[in-house]
């Protein structure tokens, strides 16, 4: 037999994976120490130069694959087949690599078979599949819509949150009926294309809010965190995209935006002046209405106390009040204010107090009502009736207010002394009171002047005779 060391060259002989050539008969024309040893310890025979491969394989399904693969390399094609050794402790996986040798004209003349140690090429393999798996089952399972998609618009891949998101009864439907989610997914091409053009220039997006369309063509808003996914070119060939329905979210925005927007209004066409105050009592937002009552301009007032509008001799009495708001106390009441040209504002202020999120002081929103005229009104009418009362009892003149409700009625402190009938004891029982005072003789009279006062609007004159207490007849008119 000849030396392997005289048929393959140095490196190949000291190799210590198998090497040998074949000529296209599949007889050897060379072999290293490392193939003699493996088809010794594989069949039990000994190799020679110009044997035939398939005479020393003695098993079947091993003679069969190395033809195969043989036959491949001979006809020109460089073939790779991988083997696996499962010695216990020392496994091993080898890549056995056939390449077609050839003569000076080109013409294939024989196969170099070379046998390549992949275990840590495998080893590596492996842990990425492994990993791929614990990515796949990640992305299968996530709570959160999760998306890969080509930079063309095709769903690649979905997972069951997106799916579900869409619509879909699953992330392989999804997955095969998404061709063009521009058209499909996205209510607005047009932002897609704007989307991507996003995408292929920063790398990552976040936070993209879009609206998407569902399989019934229900319409949802989205958010969208993509980051795209480079080839080894470095250009980005799909990307990846976490998908969050925001659908509820925008409802309650736009309810809020539309309750604020219906407040606005009524906080700036109130009648009632309204401000709303921190907790050091600065004004910190008040209406239009607000800032005429006082005669200034909104932007005078904000920032200001509302303190430095007050007389300074009502800021004790104030004091109180403000204590109660402090206290988390709501409250109505009557506040006195200087006008920008030195009049006199009354006002009524119904005060609410208003809590930060741990539920402490944070200021109050206040309305307030002008009682100026009111009041000048009230004040008329005291000194009106305080003169009626004084002219009443010089004159020993009563009067009396009588609605069409029997109860509604009121009389002067004269006319008391002249029906004589004690203010103590009067239950306001109209009636009864005139038919004990009134003469017997008298009450038919009186009482036809009073319903044709009501049936015209105009009471005709009467006289009649009241009998007081001690008996004695008074002529009244």
């Amino acid at each position: 037999m000849t030396s392997d060391s005289e048929t393959l060259t140095g490196d190949i002989a000291a190799s210590c994976l198998p090497v040998f050539t074949l000529d296209r008969e599949l007889r050897y024309t060379a072999f290293n120490r490392a193939h003699a040893a493996d088809m010794k310890a594989l069949y039990g025979v000994e190799i020679a130069l110009g044997g035939r491969l398939a005479d020393y394989q003695t098993v079947a399904v091993d003679r069969e694959t190395a033809q195969s693969n043989l036959m491949r390399a001979l006809a020109g094609d460089r073939v790779v087949a991988s083997a696996y050794s499962g010695e216990p402790g020392g496994e091993r996986y080898i890549d056995v690599v056939h390449v077609p040798l050839t003569d000076a004209s080109g013409e294939v003349i024989g196969v170099e078979v070379r046998a390549f140690d992949a275990t840590d090429r495998q080893a590596i393999e492996t842990a990425l599949w492994e990993s791929e798996g614990r990515y796949r089952d990640l992305f299968d399972s996530a709570v959160e819509g999760i998306a890969e998609t080509s930079m063309e618009g095709n769903c690649l891949r979905a997972n069951e949150a997106v799916a579900k998101m869409l619509g879909y009864g699953s992330a392989a439907e999804a997955a095969a009926e998404i061709v063009d989610s521009a058209h499909q997914v996205w209510a607005d091409p047009d932002e897609r294309s704007r989307f991507a053009e996003l995408i292929r220039s920063q790398g990552t997006v976040l936070g993209y809010e879009c609206r998407f369309v569902r399989k019934d063509g229900e319409r949802i808003w989205v958010s969208l965190k993509s980051r795209s996914v480079p080839g080894l070119d470095g250009e980005a060939t799909y990307y990846k995209s976490f998908v969050e329905d925001i659908t509820e979210r925008k409802r309650v925005e736009d309810a809020l935006r539309k309750s604020e927007a219906h407040y606005r209004r009524i906080f700036e066409t109130a009648a009632e002046g309204i401000c709303v105050m921190g907790s050091d009592h600065r004004m910190t937002l008040v209406n239009r209405r607000m800032a005429d009552m006082l005669g200034y301009e909104p932007a005078d007032i904000v920032g200001k106390k509302v303190e430095s509008f007050m007389f300074e001799e009502d800021l004790p009495a104030h004091q109180e009040p403000m204590t109660e708001r402090q206290a988390g106390l709501d409250g109505t009441y009557e506040h006195r204010f200087r006008r920008s040209d030195g009049s006199i504002l009354l006002t009524n202020v119904s005060a609410t107090v208003l809590t930060d999120g741990p539920g402490d002081f944070a200021g109050s929103f206040a309305m307030f009502t002008d009682i100026t005229e009111r009041k000048r009104a009230e004040d008329l009418l005291r000194r009106s009736e305080v003169m009626r009362n004084v002219a009443e009892h010089v004159a020993r003149t009563g009067s009396w207010r009588w609605d069409l409700d029997p109860t509604g009625f009121s009389w002067s402190e004269e006319l008391f002394e002249l029906f004589d009938v004690d203010p103590d004891e009067f239950d306001g029982d109209v009636i009864s009171a005139l038919a004990v005072r009134i003469h017997a003789d008298d009450v038919d009279s009186f009482m036809r002047a009073r319903a044709a006062g009501l049936e015209t609007g105009e009471a005709p004159a009467v006289e009649f005779r009241v009998v007081h207490r001690d008996g004695s007849e008074h002529v009244l008119y």
